[in-house]
């Protein structure tokens, strides 16, 4: 039998709910010997991993719910959403964290992207009135730390306005890149 890469894109969620907690104690293990921004940078990982595991294993449900509020234009199957939390988001964190405080712009965009993230799950549950999985780790973990690393950042001078414009221009062309994907074909 030979295995095919869509007979793992319903299975990646499993995935984060293993890696994450291993990422993590390494992260935490390790800390003394990384630097502390590129070690929160590293830390994004596991917490992305932990956002998805909300909205696709604890309670999980979010391809059905994006499915059911976006209608006709956006399409959220196995294969888009393993494309999209894998190898774009797991892929580009990764890269992030590797090139860190050399290229600052590029974790700083990914801060930006997932508290905007966040910030749609949160907005979403309130106008819409109904749960958005990845609502509570959104709330109470992305919002906080994505602001609480950039405003960190600019207050000790490491993120200049410059690179806070590169960065948001990032999220924002990751958005879009995001979005062109799921568009239904």
């Amino acid at each position: 039998m030979q295995l095919k890469i869509t007979d793992f894109c319903s299975h990646w969620p499993k995935l984060a709910l293993m890696l994450a907690p291993i990422i993590t104690v390494i992260l935490f293990l390790s800390r003394n010997d990384i630097g502390s921004y590129t070690w929160f940078f590293w830390l994004h990982i596991p917490i992305l991993m932990l956002h998805q595991i909300e909205e696709y294993i604890f309670p999980g449900g979010f391809t059905e719910f994006a499915n059911e509020i976006t209608g006709e234009k956006i399409s959220f199957t196995d294969t888009k959403t393993f494309y999209v939390n894998v190898v774009l988001g797991w892929g580009v964190f990764t890269l992030a964290a590797i090139v860190g405080m050399n290229l600052i712009w590029l974790p700083v965009a990914l801060l930006i992207f997932m508290g905007g993230n966040a910030a749609g799950h949160v907005g979403g549950t309130i106008l819409l009135r109904k749960y958005a999985p990845g609502f509570f780790v959104s709330l109470l973990i992305n919002i906080p730390f994505s602001f609480f690393i950039i405003f960190t950042l600019l207050n000790t001078g490491l993120l200049s306005l410059f690179d806070l414009s590169l960065s948001i221009g990032t999220a924002v062309v990751l958005v879009f890149i995001m979005f062109l994907f799921l568009l239904k074909t």
